[in-house]
């Protein structure tokens, strides 16, 4: 039976109303034809136009749609003044205005022509038409809308009355918006001078309401205001009563130029239903509004408020013995209050029933064996939303089991978005033992069997593109050790993330007779699908103001449904339009979205500029102005909402790298430099005589805010207390968040961070000291918010007399950092390996004082095994490699306590974080972080013998060289060389334009010339595109090779320089072909020898970085230039790498002639042989007056604490191989040994003030400068030691160096309070 329901359905309908009239005045006694749009009119046959009452010929009807009317009409008037112009059909009546001038008489407004309703307004009147008068009396004027009006003075200016006119604040403007017209005349003459200005009324708040979240408040005013004058501290528009409603750490800013947000800080508490006052204290039209009268408003719900998501975080299994912490997070504003309760336990249900925190725990003797529980959480937010309620599965095992949860951010789960899922474990109380855990992970779909991902490892990386949307999985997770295994799942959904509307270009300028003016949305596209096009529906539309295009018929302007589009402006009416705005409607199945932009038009040609966004986000932008020529002239500007120039902030900061003055725009860590607001970023093109215009929107967003952090307990023994942080009620408009916990010494502002993870809880131990912790709370577009730190005090553990307490704590140490290995939780271990590294460093740690050198060296070499040989480096990726540079560069902040394996882990954990690298984090300030951790590693490896120093120095080129190369496939053509300057070397990174064909750079007063011309005719690459990378190394680790084979050195090394195809994105190793180098090298090298070049063989060799040797064959000697002081040599190449200048076949006779400037081969070998020997033994002697610990600096050296006649041997093969070291600059002779001075010996006078001095005389060279240092032993603090200093000694040239002769150095050495040697460096 078929049943039929009728209902009446209201509809609104907006009442009839005259959007404009054009023109809007004219002369009277004359017809003139205006044009009226109006809107919700309906034409009938009876249609009327009047005016002033007289009724006029009948109108032509233009157009008429369901949105506009559009007449025409002849208006005709004998009188003067404003005249009402009536528009009636059908009994609907509406109005506007007309004013009629006679053409000899008028008043103009001359400067400022506004009035307001707040305050008294004057306005300077020229009055035409009227005799001259200089009497203000005699003159009479009457205004509209109550205006009162009186004039002031009345003066002649070149024949001209100038009235000044006091108007009144106005009364009862019904609209924030009015036109006001005056009518002036004089005494006994029928002359009437009208005029019009603009009436504004005070700013009314038209809505205070929370936003979507309840993090903050939206004051949105009826109007637009001045924000030039506008400052951010909210005292300034609240009193205090409302000030604490608004919680710690509030903040006001100017969203817009129409709204004031008010972002809510910790425990905020204003509600629904509350009254604000607001103080006023906001600007409009340039005058300061005070009064608060009517600007007061009641806070209102979010129109529209988001069911906030909300996630469990707990064990899935338990044994007896255990506790399950079971934590609820909401993505509220504020704590919510929490319901428990259990889906299959009743008595478990009264348990739990009245607790509304957002934690409960659960003993495992309360659960029975076998069944798993269903725990069921609703939470409740301060807005009136219940979110929908989560279930955990609490299952009670026979058997002890790892007590593992799984953290992953709270849903909805869609492309692009991917994540990871971190398994959190800690061993049963009552396991018998604990091993290693091994996790193995597996995803996939019942819905497609040949779906399924593995991985390995406590985290599981979920790339949401390998995954179909709209399709559930099924996560699961094996845990195993050698006695015991558990298996749990989890499901996860794979939702639709719909469509992107993109329209190429951005907003630009538009000539308004262009015909056929470029539309493209093309781009657009199916986030699930991207690159594909299948299935878009596009629908534009264009608007011109509040109304729809229109042809120039009149008819209204239809646009195609396609993806790109030629608009013919031409044909538009566009009389009395400055912009048009196009806006995209972008749609599949029930997935919409839009985008819009604006055309300004011009009445002249414009170039047709526009904006390519790159990258655009919170950690960095780059853009490109398309058409890209050098050619043009280009020049760049960024603008807030209230159109300030931000351009200064951004030149302030060196911020813009490629300046802004080129068709590259990047600008560095927006978000730090640019206040939370709206941005537009402009660029003006110039070409001939033509110039164009194109801008972009920029949102620079408010970070995670309204939350806090808490940490429990607030003091505790060493590495055995666990200290708690939990960070709740953060949210943000970009979810989900993400979290690191930061670890900082009292004294110290340095701060170690984890590395990002979803849990918003965190728990480790922690060596002795006082510790501040400190949570980033991170959204997911990069923005990130600090919570405020919470100082802890970890005591230090009692031992009883005669302990040895450097055993006890570094095995407690060890013990800590192996049980976090085996439960894979890579954050904790970072963090104790930091707080030990800087317990080291602890200067208020009297008994960490008192340790002995051995043990901080036997515990920083530990850290650094652990890290290298566990799952820091095995389990590293991208968010734990930032952390993980933290912790090595921390431990390599004592070089001397590095032993030679610790170097080695060092390397291998820098290398790995090299992998790990991405362009974000070098973007911002990872590159410096980078750097700076290998310059440590450096100076660390330069202790060590040849083969580590030299696997060192590799090491670091190699992956200096990966970093550059990465960094600069995200710089632009323009953009400025990245320079850094370190203690080890310096680098320089650059890209290489495409239209280049010779390029001269220099790093460090060194050159290096590359001819592209003849390099990309000779390379077999099709990119045209390439990074230049220059390093610059203080110490070259590889000149032993050269000497071995009988060369002499005669330059310093030049700088090292790569090449790197981007477009091929391979490193571009060489160019050869027979005669065609492409590189050209200048290097400084010995003027001595240059100055003997033509009696000389002299030869340039390359170091090459890609096989670690030196190529023979790579370079040719070009020309040697003679300065004052210095010599310069021309090597011409066809390879990358490093060049030198070297001396061949000394043995020749050109060396004869020169044998009173440079010594003979043989006689530098006898002469080696026989110091040499020499030297051997005083060293001896030498080094068995010293005491103490040695540093070592070869990999054979011992770095225990044996007794001293342990030592003595390793003491003189260190002397030996310092000499091997600086062989190169000349040998020691004739060594005198100080006194040996036995234990008992009182202190001599105090040498503190020279001790690491060294004094020298005729060392200067005339091409290089030798200069010798001393420094202490590792281990020595004490500078008031006594010192005793060898005698004279001279330097003697070797056959490895060309220097002069006789050259006298007087050398003073300290003698270590503790024993142990002096080094020469």
């Amino acid at each position: 039976m078929d049943q039929t329901a009728t209902f009446k359905l209201p509809i609104t309908i907006p009442p009839a109303k005259i959007l404009s009239i054009s023109p809007s005045s004219g002369p009277v006694m004359t017809e003139i034809p205006v044009s009226i749009v109006l809107s919700s009119f309906q034409v009938r046959a009876d249609l009327e136009v009047t005016i002033g009452g007289s009724l006029m010929p009948q109108p032509r009807i233009l157009f008429a749609d369901v949105s506009e009317i559009s007449l025409t009409v002849s208006l005709y008037s004998e009188y003067s003044g404003i005249q009402s112009v009536t528009i009636s059909s059908g009994g609907v009546s509406v109005n506007t205005s007309f004013l009629s001038l006679l053409p000899q008489v008028k008043a103009e407004c001359l400067g400022s022509c506004y009035i307001v309703d707040w305050d008294d307004s004057r306005l300077q009147i020229a009055i035409y038409g009227f005799p001259i008068v200089q009497n203000s009396s005699l003159w009479i004027i009457q205004g509209t809308n109550n205006a009162r009006a009186s004039i002031l003075t009345s003066t002649v200016e070149n024949g001209i009355n100038i009235l000044q006119v006091q108007v009144a604040f106005l009364i009862g403007l019904s609209t924030t918006y009015e036109t006001t017209c005056f009518r002036v005349s004089q005494n006994q003459l029928d002359l009437d001078a009208v005029f019009c200005v603009p009436s504004y009324r005070k700013p009314r708040i038209s809505r205070l309401n929370f936003n979507n979240l309840g993090n903050s408040l939206s004051l949105s005013f009826d109007q637009e205001l001045d924000m030039n004058s506008m400052v951010s501290d909210c005292s300034n528009y609240f009193p205090e009563v409302n000030l604490s409603s608004f919680g710690k750490g509030s903040l006001c800013s100017w969203y817009d130029v129409k709204t004031l947000q008010v972002i809510l800080g910790n425990d905020a508490s204003v509600m629904v239903s509350q009254y604000l006052l607001f103080r006023g204290n906001i600007s409009m039209m340039g005058r300061n509004i005070q009064n608060a009268e009517g600007m007061s408003s009641v806070v209102q719900p979010p129109s529209l408020a988001s069911t906030p998501s909300i996630t469990l975080d707990g064990p899935f299994e338990i044994a007896s013995c255990d506790t399950a912490r079971i934590i609820a997070s909401c993505s509220s504003s504020r704590q919510p209050r929490f319901s428990w309760s259990f889906a299959n336990s009743n008595v478990l249900t009264t348990l739990v029933q009245n607790l509304t925190g957002d934690t409960i725990f659960l003993k495992g003797g309360d659960l029975s064996a076998g069944i798993t529980y269903q725990i069921v959480v609703t939470a409740y937010t301060f807005l009136g939303v219940s979110v929908t309620s989560k279930v955990h599965a609490l299952t009670r095992t026979a058997d002890p089991v790892p007590i593992v949860s799984l953290v992953l951010p709270a849903p909805p789960y869609k492309r692009p978005n991917s994540f990871y899922v971190t398994a959190r474990s800690e061993f049963s109380t009552c396991a018998p033992t604990r091993t290693t855990l091994n996790f193995t992970w597996m995803l996939f779909s019942p819905q497609y069997s040949n779906s399924s991902i593995q991985a390995q490892g406590p985290e599981f990386f979920v790339n949401t593109m390998d995954l179909i949307p709209g399709s559930s999985y099924t996560l699961t997770l094996l845990i195993q050790s050698i006695f015991s295994s558990s298996i749990l799942q989890q499901t996860i959904e794979i939702v639709r993330s719909g469509v992107k509307a993109l329209i190429k270009g951005g907003n630009r300028t538009a000539y308004r007779n262009e015909a056929n003016y470029a539309i493209d949305g093309s781009t657009s596209y199916d986030i699930d699908y991207a690159g594909t096009s299948t299935g878009l529906n596009f629908e534009w539309t264009c608007t011109a103001g509040s109304s729809p295009c229109r042809l120039k018929n009149g008819s209204k302007l239809n646009l195609p449904y396609l993806p790109n589009f030629y608009l013919n402006l031409y044909n538009l009416n566009l009389l009395d339009t400055n912009s048009l705005k196009i806006t995209l409607l972008l749609s599949k199945g029930a997935y919409f979205d839009s985008q819009n932009i604006v055309l300004e038009l011009s009445d002249n040609p414009v170039l047709p500029v526009e904006i390519s966004s790159i990258v655009n986000n919170q950690l960095w932008v780059s853009l490109k102005a398309l058409p890209a020529t050098a050619n043009a002239r280009y020049s760049w500007k960024v603008y807030d909402a209230s159109n300030n120039l931000m351009n200064q902030v951004l030149i302030n900061k060196n911020a813009c790298p490629a300046g802004l003055v080129s068709y590259d725009m990047v600008i560095l860590n927006p978000s730090n430099i640019l206040p939370r607001g709206e941005y537009a970023i402009s660029v003006e093109m110039q070409y001939d005589n033509l110039v164009g215009t194109a801008s972009i929107p920029f949102r620079v967003t408010w970070p995670p805010s309204g939350g806090q952090c808490s940490v429990t307990p607030s003091s505790g023994v060493e590495l055995e207390q666990d200290f708690q942080i939990k960070c709740s009620s953060w949210t943000s408009d970009d979810l989900p968040l993400s979290y690191r916990f930061g670890l900082s010494r009292s004294d110290s502002a340095e701060i170690s961070w984890t590395p990002q993870s979803y849990s918003n809880v965190y728990s480790t131990v922690l060596t002795s000291g006082s510790y501040g912790l400190v949570a980033a709370i991170i959204d997911n577009i990069g923005g990130s918010s600090l919570s405020e730190t919470t100082n802890i005090r970890v005591l230090a553990k009692q031992f009883d007399n005669g302990t040895n307490f450097e055993d006890e704590i570094f095995a407690s140490i060890e013990f800590a950092l192996n049980t976090y290995e085996s439960l894979g939780l890579v954050g904790q271990s970072l963090q104790l390996s930091n707080s030990a590294i800087l317990s080291l460093q602890e200067n208020q740690n009297r008994r960490l004082l008192a340790s002995s050198l051995a043990y901080r060296m036997r515990v920083r070499n530990m850290l650094l095994a652990k890290m290298a040989g566990g799952n820091v480096n095995d389990k590293m990726n991208t968010r734990s490699m930032s952390s993980s540079l933290e912790t090595v560069s921390n431990a390599l902040q004592q070089p001397a306590e590095i032993s030679p394996n610790g170097c080695s882990d060092v390397g291998q954990l820098l290398a790995t974080c090299t992998t790990f690298l991405t362009v974000d984090f070098l973007r911002g300030d990872g590159f410096s972080t980078f750097l700076s951790s290998f310059d440590a590693y450096l100076i660390t490896a330069k202790n060590f013998d040849k083969p580590v120093r030299r696997a060192s120095l590799v090491s670091v080129l190699n992956n200096i060289l990966n970093a550059s190369t990465l960094y600069s496939t995200s710089m632009v053509q323009t953009e400025q060389p990245l320079i850094h300057v370190l203690s080890m070397y310096s680098v320089q990174v650059q890209r290489i334009g495409i239209d280049l064909n010779r390029l001269d750079v220099d790093l460090m007063h060194r050159g290096v010339s590359i001819d592209f011309g003849i390099f990309r005719t000779l390379t077999s690459l099709s990119s045209q595109d390439f990074s230049l990378t220059l390093v610059y190394t203080t110490d070259f680790w590889f000149l032993d090779e050269l000497y071995d084979k009988g060369y002499i050195v005669c330059s310093t090394p030049s700088i090292l320089y790569y090449v790197y195809s981007l477009r091929d994105l391979k490193m571009v190793w060489d160019c050869k072909a027979a005669g065609s180098p492409c590189f050209n090298i200048q290097v400084n090298m010995n003027r001595t020898v240059a100055e003997a070049a033509s009696e000389i063989r002299l030869k340039c060799v390359l170091w090459n970085p890609q096989s670690s040797t030196w190529d023979f064959n790579a370079c040719k000697m070009g020309s040697i230039s003679i300065q004052a002081d210095t010599a310069m040599a021309q090597c011409l190449c066809d390879s990358t790498g490093s060049v030198i200048v070297v001396q061949e076949d000394p043995d020749s006779s050109g060396l004869l002639g020169i044998a009173n400037k440079l010594n003979l081969h043989h006689v530098y070998a006898w002469l080696l042989l026989t110091v040499s020997i020499y030297f051997c033994v005083v060293s001896y002697l030498i080094v068995a007056t010293f005491r103490g610990t040695l540093n070592s600096i070869t990999s054979s050296v011992s770095l225990t604490t044996d007794p001293p006649h342990h030592r003595r041997q390793s003491d003189r093969k260190m002397l030996f191989l310092e000499y091997e070291i600086k062989g190169e600059l000349g040998l020691l002779h004739e060594i005198q040994e100080p006194r040996e001075q036995d234990d008992d010996d009182q202190p001599g006078p105090s040498a503190a003030t020279d001790h690491d001095s060294v004094s020298c005389s005729c060392c200067q060279l005339k091409s290089q400068a030798v200069t010798f240092s001393t420094s202490d032993a590792p281990g020595s603090n004490s500078l008031s030691s006594p010192s005793h200093w060898f005698g004279d000694c001279q330097v003697i040239s070797s056959p490895r160096t060309v220097v002069e002769k006789n050259q006298g150095l007087r050398l003073r050495f300290k003698k270590s309070a503790i024993g142990g040697p002096v080094m020469l460096s």
